[in-house]
């Protein structure tokens, strides 16, 4: 369990680490990430590159002169741990992740969305060429729920198996052990690269699909939720090039360039 002071022990070796003297120290801040690899967004567990959301925090962090502490954890005490106090910011977070008396407890501040990621079913590319009907089972990673394939009727026969992460899911698609994995786009393509997949998966449009918004929330920091958006707002440039240096593609570029393939 993370205490309060756990929390300050983390601050003070932060600045310890970075040979900053504490008297002249910048403010800092405490963000509570998700503990798995999701790069290209975020790998907030990675020693170096953290992916395309840490590269924009720190780049407002330099701009705004205040410093972002990490602080990976398991998905499921995220939420636990911002209530208490711990860390001050989540990242990500979407008010679509939450339901109304949740947000009714406790008033959520959340910055623009740093990028609208795409949730979508990779499969072989053979199975575009079946009816959507023979989808018989889908691989999630573990802790992530496939609410647009829960919610859709015409799916309720498809088996849900969770597995243990990203690369866990595709693999089983490979292994033909399931019908598809939902995964998001460009991670999903990350990993086939890492791996060296012999026959890459590639996405279905015709199968469930979602496109979030990746958002940094605070309960009690408002005003640096708003410097991030002044940054989004003043720096488009700077944002673009960070997600051509991450090789991000907005969805509509993304079922765009799938459809015209499947053509």
């Amino acid at each position: 369990m993370i205490t309060v002071g756990f929390r300050s022990w983390i601050l003070t070796a932060a600045l310890f680490v970075s040979g900053v003297a504490v008297a002249n120290a910048p403010r800092t801040f405490v963000i509570g990430a998700q503990s798995i690899d999701y790069y290209p967004h975020y790998d907030f567990a990675a020693r170096n590159d953290k992916g395309f959301a840490w590269t924009v925090l720190e780049d407002v962090a330099r701009e705004y002169n205040f410093r972002f502490v990490y602080l990976a954890m398991p998905i499921k005490r995220l939420q636990r741990e911002l209530a208490k106090g711990n860390v001050d910011f989540l990242y990500p977070d979407n008010p679509k992740w939450h339901s109304g008396a949740d947000q009714e407890q406790v008033k959520r501040h959340y910055s623009a969305p740093l990028f609208h990621a795409m949730g979508g079913t990779m499969v072989l590319p053979e199975f575009r060429d079946k009816p959507v009907s023979a989808f018989r089972a889908l691989s999630v990673p573990f802790g992530f729920s496939p609410v647009m394939w829960i919610d859709n009727p015409q799916f309720s026969h498809v088996r849900i198996v969770a597995v243990t992460d990203a690369w866990a899911a595709l693999d089983m698609v490979a292994r033909e052990r399931v019908s598809g994995a939902d995964i998001e786009y460009h991670v999903a393509r990350h990993q086939m690269r890492r791996k060296r997949l012999t026959h890459p998966l590639v996405l279905d449009p015709r199968l469930p699909y979602d496109i979030v918004g990746f958002h940094m929330v605070t309960l009690k920091y408002p005003e640096i939720i708003e410097l991030i958006n002044q940054y989004i707002e003043k720096y488009p440039q700077r944002m673009a090039a960070f997600r051509q240096r991450y090789q991000l593609t907005e969805a509509d570029q993304i079922l765009e360039q799938v459809t015209i393939s499947r053509q």
